[in-house]
C-alpha cells in the first residue's frame, strides 16, 4: 500500500513537471504592429510600419513561424521563443532576408535589432532598425 502510495505521488510531481515545462512558452500567436526608424546606405531615420504574423509550433510552443512585412515587403519568417522571453527570427524572400532579435513582455514585443538585406549581388545587410516596440492586435 506504501509503495502504492509512493508511484502514484512520483507521478503526480512528474505529471507537474512536465506540465510546467510544457506550458513555458508565452503565447504570443497573433498579428503585432509597429513602426520603426531605419538608416540605410543613402538614408537616415526613414519611419517604416512593421507587421509580425506569428504562429506558435512545437511541443511546449516555443517555436513559431509566420511572416514579417518590412514596408512593402512580406517574408516568411522561423523563430524560437527562449525561457527567458527572448526571441530569434530569420526568414528570407527572394532576394531579401532578415534577422530579428527581442524580447517578450506581456502585451508587446520589442525588436532590440532587426536586419534587413535588399538585394542578393552584395552580401552584406545594407538595412538596420533602431529598437522597435511591437503592440497586439487585439480580436
Amino acid at each position: 500500500m506504501k509503495r502504492n502510495l509512493y508511484v502514484k505521488s512520483l507521478l503526480i510531481a512528474l505529471a507537474l513537471c512536465v506540465s510546467t515545462f510544457v506550458s513555458a512558452a508565452p503565447r504570443i500567436n497573433g498579428i503585432w504592429t509597429g513602426n520603426a526608424s531605419k538608416v540605410t546606405t543613402s538614408s537616415c531615420n526613414v519611419r517604416v510600419p512593421i507587421v509580425l504574423t506569428i504562429n506558435q509550433c512545437g511541443v511546449s510552443g516555443n517555436l513559431f513561424n509566420g511572416t514579417v512585412k518590412v514596408g512593402s515587403t512580406t517574408i516568411k519568417i522561423v523563430g524560437k521563443i527562449n525561457f527567458d522571453n527572448s526571441f530569434r527570427v530569420t526568414g528570407a524572400a527572394g532576394t531579401n532576408t532578415v534577422t530579428m532579435i527581442g524580447q517578450y513582455t506581456p502585451s508587446r514585443l520589442q525588436i532590440n535589432e532587426l536586419l534587413f538585406a535588399t538585394t542578393a549581388t552584395t552580401n552584406i545587410l545594407n538595412e538596420t532598425y533602431d529598437t522597435i516596440t511591437l503592440s497586439q492586435l487585439k480580436r
